[in-house]
């Protein structure tokens, strides 16, 4: 459903009656949730299923808040687009064939209907919408207004939300400040790969820094939450060290991360296989392209290293051959095991 508009910044018919909604009531409805849409669901036990309405055949099924109280300057003219709490049915068109409203201009709240349907472009609203007379119409808006109240205040209030947020939030501080660190094992593990990986990349300090203040993700289910974690923050910083790439990725990526990793880190070009050396429908868990690239870069004096995560993923270490047996034992250190391309 698109937005209400007005030619003009102010109602075009009669005030709305204070006993259907007041200016406080339509304040508190927009001011007190993050919502901004109700639907009530028919039940034949009449229960709340969503709980947001109970099934209640005199109330709108849907109700929409729009957030404006702008003013709008386009091709078409200039427009006032108030808030408005909107009512309909049957949603069948951007603007659906009937559906009403309520909107609220400078102090004063009018009730609007409006014919929308297929060719009704938004533009043309400003002058389709009329005042409604019909009283049937003013107690379905009063009773879904009510509703719409009533579920604010009980689950969709803003203060309850930020609550509930906040309090999530200090459960994770929490759980954060209480997380163990790494062992100092693992952690002389990981800054030795990063002094052979890392080799001669001036922004090697930065991860040496958060090696030292890294802590355990790890669970009895899942001992690579930390490796994923790191490789994470690694990839964030733009880091090509511990490099982790899905098996279905393109070989285009394995070449990026190899020739990105090879001069971001030992300032090094050294020839290795294109990607289009390779048929179009493979990936880089293919037959023998980790043999290729690591093949090449063996003649240049580098290699690949794979930690096996035993999912469905390649974690990738490139470094200086003559490293190979330290490497080796670094991921044994954390308590992995070296991958192989199969």
């Amino acid at each position: 459903m698109a937005r209400i508009y007005y030619r003009q910044e102010a109602i075009c018919g009669t005030p709305i009656d204070s006993g259907i909604l007041t200016t406080e009531e339509f304040d508190f409805i927009l001011d007190n949730t993050y919502e901004s849409k109700f639907e009530r669901v028919d039940d034949p036990l009449k229960k709340n299923v969503w709980g947001i309405f109970k099934g209640r055949s005199s109330n709108f099924k849907t109700t929409l808040l729009s957030r404006d109280g702008i003013t709008y300057n386009s091709m078409q003219g200039s427009f006032y687009l108030p808030n408005a709490i909107i009512f309909y049915d049957e949603e069948d068109y951007n603007f659906p064939s009937t559906f009403y409203f309520v909107a609220k201009i400078g102090n004063q709240l009018e009730l609007r209907q409006c014919k929308g349907g297929p060719d009704v472009q938004w533009f043309q609203i400003a002058d389709l919408h009329q005042e409604v007379t019909d009283t049937k119409i003013m107690v379905r808006v009063k009773n879904t207004l009510l509703e719409v109240k009533r579920a604010i205040e009980s689950t969709y209030s803003k203060q309850a939300e930020d609550e509930k947020r906040e309090k999530e939030e200090k459960k994770k501080r929490l759980r954060e400040e209480n997380r163990p660190y790494i062992t100092s094992q693992q952690k002389e593990a990981y800054k030795k790969l990063a002094e052979i990986c890392l080799n001669r990349n001036f922004r090697k300090g930065w991860v040496m820094k958060v090696i030292d203040v890294l802590k355990s993700y790890d669970t009895e289910d899942n001992r690579y939450a930390t490796l994923s974690y790191f490789t994470e923050r690694l990839d964030n910083e733009e880091f090509h060290f511990i490099m982790s790439l899905d098996w279905k990725a393109d070989i285009a990526d394995l070449e990026w991360r190899i020739r990105t990793a090879l001069e971001d880190n030992f300032f090094k070009i050294v020839p290795i296989p294109k990607s289009w050396d390779f048929k179009e429908n493979e990936s880089i868990s293919s037959l023998g392209v980790f043999e290729k690239f690591d093949s090449a870069l063996r003649m240049e004096g580098f290699q690949l290293s794979l930690i096996d995560t035993e999912a469905d993923e390649y974690v990738v270490l490139l470094h200086k051959a003559e490293h190979e047996n330290e490497v080796k034992e670094c991921i044994e250190s954390l308590g992995f095991k070296r991958g192989h391309w199969e």
